[in-house]
């Protein structure tokens, strides 16, 4: 059976090596603590959550719903 693939939309291991070198990039030089405090401050957005994109949801409880416990 002679079939032919369909050219890729979205190729999730470029992609994804495309992200680790950018970020490997980003905190390079950058203390463990540094790295910690640097991915602790950013906020995720989870598209499965029913609260992702709710501007009313951004308070005080969401701030510290990634934070790793001390």
């Amino acid at each position: 059976m002679d079939r032919k693939l369909a050219e890729k939309q979205f190729d999730c291991v470029q992609f994804m090596r495309k992200a680790r070198e950018r970020l490997s990039v980003e905190i390079a030089g950058m203390s463990p603590d540094e790295v910690m405090q640097r991915f602790n401050s950013r906020q995720y957005a989870y598209p499965w959550s029913s609260d992702a994109g709710d501007p009313a949801r951004k308070s005080a409880d969401n701030t510290s719903a990634h934070k790793r416990p001390a």
